[in-house]
């Protein structure tokens, strides 16, 4: 996916963006992406995160975010989708919802791995398509997979979670230039050498092209 979903999640009390200015924010253990949306949120509403917020490192993941707001220790976090319905329900509040240019998911390998076994990265792709493509278009059994191996049994979360997804897949799996610059800029904020990283330097996108001219695509979009 290029884009990603999160959602603010606050006490009741807090009413907008500005009543954030002095309040404790439960993060990640480490730099994640929703501690880079969180801090970019709050300088596009002109708050310091650095001088004017106090961040509180939590485990625990969505989970651990929701049980210290409950608690109070923090008056605010954010929250990664279907997790906000849960936060919803135990009376916060989903204070805003961003929609933000990042790569989400993804393929990682070696270039000597790739270059010793091209053949079998090129099948192993193209079954990971073939299972996008039958999530997209078998909402009902996708919907049990989901059920069986994210191991919750709410339809609600799961139904959410389904829509999110499908509507932000990339049918071909390629990153767009507005994602991977987004990361980059975000990675500059501590890191400004990132700033002379191009979209170019670290994504081949050969076996993606290679898939493509083999008629592989069209095939699929056809069945």
């Amino acid at each position: 996916m290029n884009t990603l979903g999160y959602f603010l999640v606050t006490l009741p009390e807090i009413r907008t963006i500005a009543d954030l200015k002095g309040k404790v924010l439960g993060i990640g253990l480490g730099r994640d992406l929703p501690y880079a949306h969180l801090t970019r949120i709050l300088r596009d509403n002109g708050i310091d995160p650095k001088s004017e917020v106090k961040f509180l490192p939590l485990g625990g993941g969505s989970g651990g975010y929701i049980s210290a707001l409950k608690a109070g220790r923090v008056q605010g976090s954010m929250i990664i989708p279907p997790n906000h319905l849960v936060a919803g329900k135990a009376g916060l509040k989903v204070l805003t919802k961003i929609d933000v240019a990042t790569l989400a998911g993804g393929l990682n390998t070696s270039q000597p791995l790739l270059d010793k076994s091209r053949e079998l990265f090129v099948r192993f792709i193209k079954g990971y398509l073939e299972g996008i493509h039958y999530m997209i278009r078998n909402r009902r059994e996708s919907l049990k997979s989901f059920a069986k191996y994210l191991q919750n049994s709410d339809p609600a979360v799961n139904a959410y979670l389904y829509d999110d997804i499908t509507s932000r897949i990339e049918m071909e799996l390629r990153p767009t230039h507005e994602a991977i610059r987004y990361m980059l800029d975000l990675i500059a904020l501590d890191h400004p050498q990132a700033q002379k990283v191009t979209d170019k330097d670290f994504w081949g996108l050969s076996l993606l092209d290679d898939i493509r001219k083999s008629g592989f695509i069209e095939q699929l979009q056809k069945n």
